[in-house]
Parts: structure tokens; sequence; C-alpha cells
């Protein structure tokens, strides 16, 4: 796609995306902190929430101030920082949260794709050269991490579950096996009066 005229200058536009990573993991530590839980039921200042997460106040204040520039929070007067439509999606265990995804982006997917330049020279594994094993290895002797990623695929397959029902016709299927479907959300979401009487997700 070529840049328009009325586009910023293209050294402009490439340093916008060269940079990006500094939002990503911007939203990372808000999501990492839980401070859109912390927000939830209203504006909090800076340094309430700074002693929530016990971090340095000023530059917690200065995390949100930026996260406020690009909407994910919202600044109100004397310090205070409520949640948006983006920042609502932070939060745990609501519909449409992407914060158990945001953090394992933040975390092991960053780490990783920082050792994209290997990948490309040797055709290895990025994750495999930076943990010393594949993710899978990796997941069975880290337990918590883990659970955050079957966190994160049940927040994805919640949101997607609704879309694959609605095109995919099940009903002449008497047995459905979801494999990896964490809390069972797709399997749940079927009818079973329309569809299969028998499933489970393992």
């Amino acid at each position: 796609m070529s840049i328009q005229a009325t586009d910023v200058p293209p050294p402009v536009a490439l340093l916008q995306l060269v940079t990006g990573y500094r939002v990503s993991q911007a939203i990372y530590v808000a999501a990492k902190l839980g401070i859109a839980d912390l927000v939830k039921d209203g504006p909090k200042n800076y340094d309430e929430l700074a002693q929530a997460t016990r971090t340095h106040p000023r530059s917690l204040y200065r995390l949100l101030r930026a996260l406020a520039s690009v909407g994910v929070f919202a600044e109100a007067e004397d310090g205070y920082f409520g949640l948006t439509p983006l920042g609502e999606c932070l939060q745990t265990g609501v519909s449409g949260s992407v914060r158990a995804r945001t953090i394992i982006y933040g975390e092991r997917a960053y780490c990783a794709w920082g050792e994209l330049l290997h990948s490309v020279r040797t055709g290895e594994t990025a994750y495999n050269y930076i943990f010393g094993m594949d993710l899978w290895q990796y997941l069975a002797q880290n337990p918590e991490v883990a659970t955050l990623v079957t966190e994160a695929m049940a927040e994805l397959t919640t949101q997607i579950s609704t879309a694959v029902v609605a095109t995919y016709d099940f009903s002449h299927f008497s047995k459905i096996v979801d494999i990896g479907g964490g809390n069972g959300a797709l399997s749940l979401s079927i009818p079973s009066g329309a569809s299969a009487d028998e499933w489970r997700s393992l």
C-alpha cells in the first residue's frame, strides 16, 4: 500500500512501526500489574495505584500517561486514571478479555521475537534457542506459565466459539472431542439438541 500525500512522511511512518514495541510493552506492564482490575469501579490516583501494585509512583504515572495517549486508559484531573473500551479488555475474567494473551506476548513471545535474526540466519526456532527447549517442554517444567497459556487460549476460544458454531454444521456428528479445549467453551457452545449428543474437551 502506497503512502498518500496526506500521510506522515515515510521516515516518521517507518519509525512508528519500528518503535511499536514501546506501546506493546507498556500495555503488557499494565496487564501484568492488573491496572484495569484496580480501576474497574472508577478512576484512581496513580499514587494509590502505585501502592496497590508496589511500583514507583512517578514511573507508574508516566506509564499510565503513555497508555492514555494511545487510548488504553483515560487520564482525568489530579493524576486519576480510568478505563476506556480498550482498557476494559485488560480486565480479568470479562468477556473480550485479552489480558492473559497480552502477558504471554509481552513475556515469552517478546523474548523470542527479539531473536528473530537468529531464526532467519539459522532456520532454528528462536524459542528453543533462548530457553534451551521447545515450548511444550518449557510449559511442562513451568506450570505457572502453562496455566497462563491455558487461560490465554480460553480467552481466544470464548471469543471465536460463536462464529465457529454459526459457521459449521455439527449436527451430523454423534461425538465431538475438543482437543486442547481448555475450559470447554467451544464444546459447550454447540447446541446439544441440534448437534452432538456427547462431547468432551481435552
